[in-house]
C-alpha cells in the first residue's frame, strides 16, 4: 500500500510514474540562441550608436553590417550588428 502525506509528494510520484511509463518527457531548457532576437529600425540604430544617418547608410553600402530590406524599410538584428562592429571595428 503507498501512502502519499501531502499534494507535493503525490505530485511528484504521479510524474515520475508518467515519465517512466513514456507518456510525458522532460522539457529541454531553451538556448539562449532560441531565443526571439531584436530586430530594431534605422532610428533606433542610429540612437544607439549615437551615429547619424549618411554614416548608416555607409556602414550598409561597405557591408559593414547586416541588415534586412523589408518593403522598402531597413531592419536590423541587434546581436548581429553588435557582432559585426566588434569583428570590423567602427
Amino acid at each position: 500500500m503507498l501512502v502519499v502525506n501531502n499534494k507535493e509528494e503525490f505530485k511528484h510520484l504521479l510524474i515520475e510514474s508518467l515519465l517512466e511509463a513514456g507518456l510525458i518527457h522532460e522539457a529541454k531548457p531553451v538556448s539562449t540562441e532560441s531565443k526571439q532576437q531584436e530586430i530594431i529600425d534605422n532610428l533606433t540604430l542610429m540612437s544607439r550608436l549615437n551615429i547619424s544617418q549618411p554614416t548608416l547608410r555607409q556602414w550598409r553600402n561597405k557591408g559593414k553590417i547586416r541588415f534586412m530590406k523589408i518593403g522598402g524599410c531597413y531592419r536590423y538584428n541587434w546581436k548581429h550588428v553588435l557582432e559585426d562592429l566588434e569583428r570590423k571595428g567602427a
